[in-house]
Order: structure tokens, then sequence, then C-alpha cells
């Protein structure tokens, strides 16, 4: 065995001494200054790029063999403008292949690098010309110098510190991705890789920045220009919203066409996503699943809906919805939006480019059901973007529902609540104020918040006065219809029952100056006595007037007792007319 180990270990030290004597023999006989025109040539002539080397190229022989760069630039397209630089590079190459007279690169670093991409109004890329399929010299060689030929392929890539700016003129954002680092495997066809990377990403449209970090598996496929992802696991940490997402799976992108599909699973801070998404033809698919979701959290800014603040909140940043094509489905498991909490939210998403909606929606939320859609008009040219909220709810408990939209108490009880409603999209106040449509409900067993009608009929030794603190009527059924038109909600048709009173009344709701103006008729049930009422004023402190004389509860209760004898005599009168004999 010993003398089987002593032939191997002579073997691998001629072998290495070969090796070396080769880089020696490279590094006296070969001058990389050599291939710096030939390198500026085939740029120009393959691409029209300039390429500019600054300095001489130093050869280097230890840690590998190589040369090394300092500041590199290339322009854009037939433009003297700047697409990429960096601040200094290293190629390394196979010594191997060297011997057979080829050149394979074996490893680049680069340092401090800066790139721009550019997609125009048209869709143009300025990076098309670089990723546009080659011929089969290209692939083999494409470089050539005293009958050496050049591959390639990477077996790794290292960058440190790079800056990357995307300019998408087309959807008028930018995203930025600063200290860029890159330590990746092999970058060949059909050779796997390993990829580490990290950087801080922030964007215009909307506003986020974000710190990232990802590894993965991939494989190029330069001839169809894809990049298969496998084994991914990315984190981001939002900043300014606490917000961390963690998420693994495979992603393949299609460089040229600008299409992807995804397939991820995670957790979006202590939420549980599952997440396939893609782009074809121009149209994103997306098929998403979560356990539960606040989005308040993940924004600067309270949401569309949400109580007290959110009336002088900054109206949210729809821009991002603008001319995106896309269908698939939502699944929310806990649906937080503002102050309102709604459980298995199931959403259908369409959007055609200018309509963005959801529709068909369903969910379960205050002990009852919900069914409609939500959609924006995001029209080209627009003041801003309409949403329009289409709602029938079942079985609701409307007080804790209205008080998580408005901040206030105002209607409690049970039932049915209908909205089809049109709006522009804006402040919270805004949106009230230019609010359009209608509205209708059929609640029981609740009560009114603001007023006390029983109090103002039975009990009041005046004829007008304000509604106290915690006043409240309850009813046993109240239905009404809406007509809304720039933010006033106009009745005709109110009905309701108390214990003590029939109410019937018609009127307007001031939604954006949060006002009522109302006119109620209020029939005392044991006595047929209709009281005219008048409501008006600030929903905090509502006036009220009786329009007659008020009427005491003594009053009221000699009226009933008045009443009551006049039917016992009826039924007394009745009764001895049937006893007389007919004549």
């Amino acid at each position: 065995m010993s003398r089987y180990l002593k032939i191997a270990a002579l073997a691998a030290a001629a072998v290495l001494l070969a090796l070396l004597a080769a880089a020696v023999y490279f590094g006296a006989t070969v001058n990389p200054n050599d291939y710096k025109g030939d390198l500026v040539r085939l740029m120009q002539q393959q691409h029209q790029r300039t390429l500019a080397i600054g300095g001489d190229i130093t050869l280097r022989l230890y840690p590998r063999i190589g040369a090394e760069f300092g500041k590199v630039s290339l322009s854009e397209q037939n433009s003297a403008t700047e697409f990429a630089s960096a601040d200094g590079m290293t190629i390394s190459v196979a010594l191997l292949p060297l011997l057979r007279n080829r050149i394979e690169i074996d490893r680049i670093e680069v340092r401090g690098a800066r790139m721009r991409l550019v997609r125009s109004a048209n869709g143009s890329v300025n990076t098309r010309d670089l990723t546009a399929a080659r011929t089969a010299q290209n692939e083999a060689g494409g470089l050539a110098r005293g009958g050496a030929s050049m591959r390639f392929a990477i077996d790794s890539l290292r960058i440190d510190n790079a800056h990357l700016l995307i300019d998408d003129r087309k959807a008028g954002r930018t995203l930025q991705v600063n200290h860029l680092n890159i330590e990746s495997g092999a970058v060949a066809r059909g050779v796997p890789g390993k990829l580490a990377l990290s950087g801080n990403v922030s964007m215009n449209k909307p506003a986020i920045s974000t710190a990232l970090t990802l590894q993965s598996a991939f494989m190029l496929d330069p001839a169809r220009h894809r990049i298969a992802f496998t084994d991914v696991e990315a984190n981001f940490d939002i900043a300014n919203k606490a917000t961390r997402i963690a998420a693994k799976g495979r992603v393949d992108i299609d460089v040229d066409v600008d299409e992807f599909a995804a397939d991820l699973q995670g957790t979006l801070n202590d939420a549980i996503f599952d997440l396939k998404a893609g782009r074809r033809a121009g149209a994103y698919r997306l098929a998403l699943n979560i356990d539960k979701l606040d989005l308040g959290r993940y924004r600067e800014q309270p949401a569309l809906v949400a109580a007290g603040s959110a009336s002088s909140a900054a109206p949210p940043d729809l821009s991002v919805l603008a001319g995106v094509r896309a269908s698939g489905s939502i699944h929310v498991g806990a649906l937080t939006v503002g102050s309102i909490n709604a459980n298995n939210v199931r959403a259908v998403l369409r959007a055609d480019g200018v309509k963005f909606a959801l529709e068909p929606t369903a969910a379960d939320l205050y002990g009852g059901s919900a069914a409609g859609s939500l959609a924006f008009d995001l029209t080209p040219g627009a003041a801003s973007p309409r949403l329009t909220l289409v709602q029938n709810l079942k079985g609701v408990q409307v007080g804790p529902l209205l008080h998580a939209v408005l901040g206030r108490d105002t209607i409690d009880g049970k039932g049915k609540l209908m909205l089809d409603v049109q709006t522009e999209v804006g402040t919270m106040q805004h949106m009230r104020e230019v609010l359009g449509g209608r509205a209708a409900l059929r609640l029981t067993d609740g009560s009114v918040t603001g007023i006390d009608l029983t109090g103002m009929i039975t009990g009041a030794d005046k004829a007008a006065g304000s509604s106290p603190p915690g006043a409240r009527t309850g009813f046993a059924q109240l239905d009404a219809s809406f007509s809304i038109a720039n933010g006033v909600a106009h009745n005709e048709d109110l009905r309701a029952s108390t214990a003590l009173l029939t109410v019937e009344g018609a009127g307007d709701i001031d939604l954006g100056r949060e006002q009522l103006d109302y006119h109620l008729r209020c029939t005392v049930a044991s006595t047929g006595i209709g009281v005219p009422v008048n409501l008006s004023g600030p929903w905090s402190a509502i006036s009220w007037q009786v329009a007659g004389a008020t009427l005491s509860r003594a009053a009221l209760e000699k009226l009933a007792r008045d009443k009551l004898k006049a039917s016992i005599r009826s039924l007394i009168k009745r009764r001895d007319s049937l006893r007389k004999p007919a004549s």
C-alpha cells in the first residue's frame, strides 16, 4: 500500500511541477495588453458600444493566472453615455485549457461596479443587444488571437459594493440597488451554480426601502435566455414598516421577453403564505394563500378604510396598479383593513390595464357574511382613480362594523346592509365628500346613538333641546334606503318600531360634514297619536325639536287610559246591541 501511495505522491508532484512550469511560461510569454485592442474592437463591432480600459492590464500569476484591470467603462449602444463602469476588475483563466491553446474564464471579480438599466416608453430595454442570441461562432469562441479561442463561461463570480439603477420610463418607476454584493459559482450554459446576494433596495412607486439577502441555486440557458433559480431562500427587511419577508421556492426568468414564473412559500412577519405568480405575454397571474394579513401594518399611512385620524391621512398611491394586466385568486384567513376585521376572505383578481378589480369577493365578518366586489378605475389622464364598492351583507352586526368605518357609534343591530357606491380615491375626508350611489339596510334588535325619541316625547318639559351624551333609541326593527350624491345620503322611507313608538321619516345624512337633518313622525303605539320631531346638527350633538306641544308622561298615560276606556265602552255597546231581541 505504501508503494502505491508513494507512486501517487510522485505523480501528483510531477503534475504540480508541470502546471507551475506552464504558469511560468505563460507569464513570461503572454502580454495581456495584446488582447486589449481586440476586446475594444469586439465590443464595437458586435454591439456598437465603446469599451474603455484605463491604464495597462496587469498580469497576475497568483493565486490564479489572469489579468487585473483598473477603471473600466462601457457606453450605451451608439452613444457616448455611460451604461456601466467599474473601479477595478480581475479576470482569471483556467490553466489546463491554456495548454490546449484555449482560453477559459475561471473567475471574475468586480469592484465598485455601476450600471444603469433603462426601459423606454415603448418598452425597449438598453440591454437587448447584450442579451440577444449570438452566433454559434460567438458561443464557441468569439475572440481569437494567434489561434487561441476564448469560451465565455465563468467558473465563479464576485461583485463587491455595486450600484444598480433601473429606470422604467414606461411605468414611471425607478428602482435602485446600493451596496450590492454577489458571490456565485459557475455561470455557464447548462452548468448548475450557487448564488449569494445582499444589498439595499429602494423604489419610488410605491415608496419602499428594504434590505435584501438571497441564496439560491441557479442554471443558465443562454440559447433561450432563461435563468432557473431553485432552492431560493430570500429575506426582505423593509425599513419603516416593521416588515420582514422570508421565502423559499423556485423562480424561472426569461430575460429576453421579460417573463417569469415563481412558486414560493414563506412568512410575512408572523403570517404564513403560499404564492404562485408569474408574467407571460405582458399579463401577470397570481394565486396567493396567506393565513393572516394586516394591510395597515405595511404602509406609513392608514389604509383606505380606517378610524378616527384616517380622515386626514394621505391618499393611497395606486400608480403601481396603472397599466397592469393580471388575473388570479387571493385567500386570506384573517384580514385587517384599518379597523375592519374579516375572516375567510376570498377574491378573484381581474385587471385589464384600466380597471383593477377584486370581483367577486366574499368574506365572513361581524357574525355574518359579505359578498360583492371592489374595483378601481385607473383611466389615464383622470384627475384621480375612482373606487367602486358593491357589497351585500347578511346577518351582520352593523354596530362594530360602522364603528370601525366611521370611528364612532352610530347604529347598532343585526341584519342586512346593501352598498353600491362610487367615489374618488383620496383622503378619507375627500372620499366621503364626493361619495355617490345607493344603500339600504334592514336591522332588528338594535339602537340609534345620539337621540332618545322616547324621552323627547314622553319625558320632555320643553319642545326643543340637544341630546345628552349617551342618548340612545332602541328599536325592534329599522328599515331604510338611501340615494347618495356628493357625500349626502338622502332617505324617504325610514320605518322603525320601538317598545313605545312607531317611526316614519325622511331626511339627509351629510357624510362629509358628519351632520344630519331629519323629519320624523313618531306615533305612540298605545294611543295612535302622532308627534312630529325634527332632528338636526352634528352627529356628536344632535339638536331636536318637537313640532307642537310636548306630551308629558302623565298626559300620555291619561290619553292611554281614555283610549282604553273608549275601547271598553265600545265593546260594551256592541255586546248590548247583540243582546237586544229583534223587533
